[in-house]
């Protein structure tokens, strides 16, 4: 896993539940451990993973896991060589024998990447930091352009561009574009869909092409012009 901000570049190994029902870590500084029962990074759900924040010979891993701010990028890459965006959403501080297990572990809609670490004083008595730190992250999505109807029937006869009309009520109008040698293509036009599907051209020996067009802008692949 990277975290640019930090300037951390760590391996993520995979960790258990010990006896007493908590959650592993590695047996290191430089690891970060990933909790393999719970949900893998990505997945709907929260994954956890835990680090270090120092150890015997000084900070660890997340030392300065706590400088991190809302907005800032987390790199997890897979087995399978995808890597995964998570962005932070704010982070929370708990009592180490009192933190919200459920919030932290359980399940969720959302594909949650969740990172702890040991926080404030070390209690001697406890052999553990008073505090336990969790970032809160979120994974970054691509948006799927959606697939719109291609407009048919596109035919030239004369100067007169016609088709048929894409039965969507997401469809608002169409687009004409005129193709040039190269494939270029221009647009020279606008049909509502309350109009006829038609448009007046000015070059009988071009070609040309229609888009459906919905609310947001999204445009259907270009039509293909019907065999006379």
């Amino acid at each position: 896993m990277t975290i640019p901000a930090l300037d951390i570049d760590a391996p993520v190994i995979e960790v258990g539940q010990l006896e007493n029902g908590q959650m592993g870590v590695p047996d290191n500084g430089e690891d970060v451990g990933w909790y393999e029962p719970g949900t893998q990074p990505g997945g709907a759900g929260n994954a956890v993973l835990a680090g270090h924040v120092d150890d015997r010979t000084g900070p660890a891993v997340f030392f300065d896991l706590g400088d991190l701010e809302p907005g800032d990028q987390i790199f997890v890459t897979g087995e399978d060589g995808e890597e995964l965006e998570f962005i932070v959403d704010g982070m929370e501080r708990y009592p180490f024998d009192d933190s919200p297990v459920e919030e932290i572990f359980g399940p969720s809609d959302d594909k949650q990447l969740n990172l702890i670490t040991c926080t404030g004083v070390f209690n001697q008595e406890n052999g553990t930091h008073e505090e336990r730190l969790v970032v809160y992250t979120s994974l970054v999505e691509e948006e799927e352009e959606p697939v719109l109807p291609v407009p048919t029937e596109l035919t030239i006869q004369g100067d007169l561009l016609s088709w048929h009309s894409v039965r969507d009520e997401e469809i608002v109008g169409y687009r004409i574009y005129e193709i040039d040698a190269e494939g270029e293509e221009t647009h020279v036009g606008s049909v509502s869909q309350l109009e006829r599907k038609s448009f007046l051209v000015n070059d009988q020996d071009t070609d040309y092409t229609v888009k459906a067009v919905d609310h947001f802008g999204n445009e259907s692949d270009p039509a293909e012009e019907e065999d006379a």
